[in-house]
């Protein structure tokens, strides 16, 4: 039985297109998608959908670029939780800065395969997983550490749960990528640095804090956790217990 997702996929390269399709329905089972070759009537399309779950489009597009493509879908409400993944010549630094600074949800560097595709997939479905798991905000303000070998970076934390976080930090541009792994110090029972938490994370997402204020903590960056000791994992659920109780 066909699945309820909803996938749009904007190319105008009729192979790359038909690739994308083709893993929609033999490896996703998805049969409603929407393929269309111009941003123009992508936008008109998601203006009329319902939903859309799944945005596939290219960097390269006939009438524009996929970051300007991607910048007037957002304004569109409907695409709040739609994950848009990206296709690209090119993965260098300022490229995947744009992507991370857009809000891409998944970065596909072309010329890609199904099984590459079928990943990028996952990991979106995966993702959306951990976005509905119980996130909790603090009470009080927590200072944390985010760290990629040598450079480090302060940021607050926004939201947490068993999964991972969001923290608000300021752009990195000593290190750190998105989907960089790093490391977290967490103040979760205590103000004393040598005790805190510490955890291994991916960044998973980066975006800019719609609720800028013009500090320098002007980037929203989720992570997720891959690695902690039991000591520290105990001390993240009575953490989020007491959250929970509003302390």
């Amino acid at each position: 039985m066909a699945n309820s997702y909803v996938a749009m996929v904007l190319n105008d390269n009729a192979m790359e297109r038909n690739s994308i399709i083709g893993v929609l329905k033999r490896d996703f089972d998805v049969r409603n998608i929407i393929s269309l070759q111009s941003s123009k009537d992508a936008l008109n399309s998601l203006r009329k959908e319902e939903r859309v779950d799944w945005i596939f489009f290219d960097q390269e597009l006939p009438d524009t670029d996929g970051f300007s493509f991607m910048g007037e879908a957002k304004k569109i409400a409907k695409t709040e939780r739609s994950a848009f993944i990206l296709t690209a010549n090119k993965s260098d630094k300022e490229t995947l800065l744009r992507a991370a600074a857009a809000g891409v949800n998944e970065f596909v560097l072309k010329p890609f395969s199904p099984s590459t595709l079928i990943s990028k997939l996952r990991h979106v479905l995966e993702s959306a997983d951990r976005r509905t798991a119980e996130r909790l905000a603090p009470v009080k303000e927590h200072v944390v550490s985010l760290s990629f070998g040598e450079v480090s970076y302060k940021g607050k934390l926004m939201d947490i749960s068993f999964g991972g976080c969001m923290i608000k930090s300021e752009l990195f541009t000593r290190g750190g990528m998105i989907y960089d792994n790093g490391n977290l110090s967490l103040p979760l029972d205590s103000t004393v640095a040598s005790e805190h938490a510490h955890f291994q994370v991916e960044v998973v997402r980066m975006e800019r804090n719609p609720d800028y204020d013009s500090s320098r903590e002007n980037f929203r960056v989720g992570l997720k956790f891959t690695k902690a000791s039991e000591a520290d994992l105990v001390r993240l659920k009575n953490f989020i217990t007491r959250l929970k109780q509003g302390k």
